[in-house]
């Protein structure tokens, strides 16, 4: 999984600093956006969201005010706070270093049990819980742009006879099957969901 990461600093300042600090984390891959400022900063959080914000204090003129301004736009995003020296030199770069790595792992778990509440463990396929919220989401966005779209059903003809006949594992690779064969058809766009037993439902956006 890769990490978003959000630094709020001044523009124009060297990172080099950065690049060593998420290097010692391990974290991998991550992706990393700047934002000059607190406005910025979240502005990009409505947007985009982020995993963790570094926030460099020469960025804000209050970080109390700062920080409490970003806990309100993203809950349950992490902010980290920081004082560079110069242009290169990290105060607590240990500690930054272990926060970030902490972070990091606390959001694969979260990632991976969120995951688990939303997807049929049989196919991979979004569940029903996951496909009422993305339906809700998007007549939303219908009904304010006037973009066309569909809600396709399909159930499996003979599947109880599959079950009967061959057992429960021929049954279950006939249904994982079908899963990987609608997901491979449909855009990234699209949402493929297994709606219980051997029904499908294919949001069209």
């Amino acid at each position: 999984m890769q990490m978003h990461i959000l630094l709020v600093q001044p523009a124009g300042w060297s990172l080099p600093w950065l690049t060593a600090v998420l290097r010692e984390a391990g974290l991998g891959a991550y992706r990393l956006e700047h934002a000059g400022g607190l406005p910025q900063a979240i502005e990009r959080l409505v947007d985009q969201g982020a995993d963790l914000v570094l926030l460099d204090r020469a960025a804000v003129e209050e970080l109390d005010s700062a920080l409490m301004r970003l806990q309100c736009i993203a809950p349950g995003t992490p902010v980290v706070p920081f004082t560079t020296l110069g242009s290169e030199t990290l105060l607590d770069r240990e500690l930054l270093t272990r926060c970030i790595v902490r972070i990091w792992r606390a959001s694969q778990n979260q990632r991976r049990l969120v995951h688990r509440a939303t997807h049929d463990r049989l196919t991979g396929l979004a569940n029903r819980w996951l496909l009422e919220e993305k339906v809700v989401d998007a007549v939303a966005r219908a009904r304010r742009r006037g973009d066309p779209g569909a809600l396709v059903f399909l159930d499996l003809d003979g599947f109880k006879a599959i079950n009967d006949r061959y057992g429960h594992d021929a049954g279950d690779f006939v249904l994982k099957t079908v899963g990987e064969r609608l997901r491979g058809v449909v855009r990234e766009s699209d949402t493929v969901a297994r709606f219980g037993g051997d029904e499908f439902v294919v949001l069209l956006e």
